[in-house]
This record gives C-alpha cells, sequence and structure tokens, in this order.
C-alpha cells in the first residue's frame, strides 16, 4: 500500500499545484470584475435614460394639447397645470407635478419651468417652455402658442417613427441576407448536386 499511498499524495499536491492560483490572479481579477460592473451598470443607466427621454418626447403633444384646451376653457397656466398633474400618469406628468409642487411652495412659475428645462435637457420640452415664457413676457395668448406647438410635436414624433421604421427595415435585412437566404440556396442547390455526383 505504500507505492500507492505515495502516488495519491503525488498526484494530490499536483492538483494543487494546478488549482492553486498565482498572485497576480488576485489582483487582476477583482480588477477586471469592477471594471465589468461598471461598464454594466453605466451601459443600463444610459439604455434607461434613453429610454425615459423617447416616452417623454411621446407624451409631450398630448401635454402640450391638455393645457391649450385648459387655457382655452378659462383655466389659468398654475391651475391648468396643476389638473394635469392631477388627473395625468407619466413621466413628463410626473415632472410638471413637481412644478407645481414648486410653484406652491412659492417659486415663481416661470423659474420653476426654467429649473424643469434644465434638468431634463430635452429639446421639444426646452421649445415649448421657452414658447410659454415668450408668450407670458409678450402677453400674447398661451394656448394658442401650445396648439402650435403640439402641432410641431406631432410632426416630429412621426418623423421619429418613419426613421425608427426605416432602421428596423435595414436591421429586418441582416437575417433575411445572412441567415434565410443562404439556407434557401443550400436547399435548392444541394439536390441537384446529389443527382451529378450519384451520375444520373
Amino acid at each position: 500500500l505504500f507505492p500507492y499511498t505515495t502516488l495519491f499524495r503525488s498526484v494530490d499536491a499536483t492538483v494543487a499545484f494546478v488549482v492553486q492560483p498565482a498572485a497576480p490572479a488576485y489582483v487582476v481579477v477583482p480588477v477586471i470584475g469592477a471594471l465589468v460592473g461598471f461598464l454594466s451598470v453605466r451601459y443600463f443607466l444610459g439604455y434607461a435614460a434613453k429610454a425615459r427621454v423617447k416616452r417623454i418626447e411621446a407624451q409631450l403633444p398630448a401635454v402640450w394639447e391638455f393645457l391649450s384646451l385648459s387655457l382655452s376653457a378659462g383655466e389659468g397656466l398654475p391651475d391648468a397645470l396643476k389638473r394635469m398633474a392631477s388627473i395625468g400618469h407619466g413621466d413628463i406628468t410626473d415632472e410638471f407635478r413637481v412644478v407645481v409642487l414648486d410653484v406652491q411652495m412659492g417659486i415663481p412659475l416661470a423659474t420653476a419651468l426654467q429649473i424643469l428645462e434644465r434638468k431634463l435637457k430635452i429639446s421639444a420640452l426646452s421649445r415649448g417652455i421657452e414658447q410659454i415664457l415668450g408668450a407670458l413676457n409678450r402677453g400674447t395668448p398661451v394656448s394658442a402658442v401650445l396648439q402650435a406647438h403640439a402641432l410641431d410635436a406631432r410632426e416630429d414624433s412621426k418623423r421619429r417613427l418613419l426613421e425608427s421604421a426605416g432602421q428596423k427595415e435595414v436591421a429586418m435585412l441582416v437575417p433575411l441576407v445572412f441567415l434565410i437566404l443562404p439556407v434557401t440556396i443550400v436547399f435548392a442547390v444541394f439536390p441537384g448536386l446529389l443527382v451529378i455526383q450519384s451520375g444520373f
């Protein structure tokens, strides 16, 4: 039994030597793991932020139209914003709800809207807020300005939808060209090659 015991001990020592990680692995593996975690979190946060911006841009036309109808019915802009914040649902409605709370705490409406514009930094929202503030400063009817801006927002959403459809159409060609078409050619050519090789 002594030679077999020696053999097993040598095998265990070899396995332990192979499994035992090198000293740099204690430094390299945590650094790589931290880097992968940081990049993945950054990617998912960027993806979530882009998705939220797209949702806000899609909700803006309905918001401008609702505010325009409320102002045309005789309400003031603070009351129209309060009504929209109380009955509306969505990302942009939550942001305007913060504006309403700021106004109730004593912050001027123009300042609260400018804070919202600087916080979100969405071009469609910035244009709408600038037109609202310009109409308030000039004394022109805000409802007409919002109605025109709602139409512009609808046109922008249609344009983005057409651009997205064009990009997806090109993306749909990739599996068609590189997967379906080669398989179809193989099924069309392979039986003929078998017949030729069989000598008929």
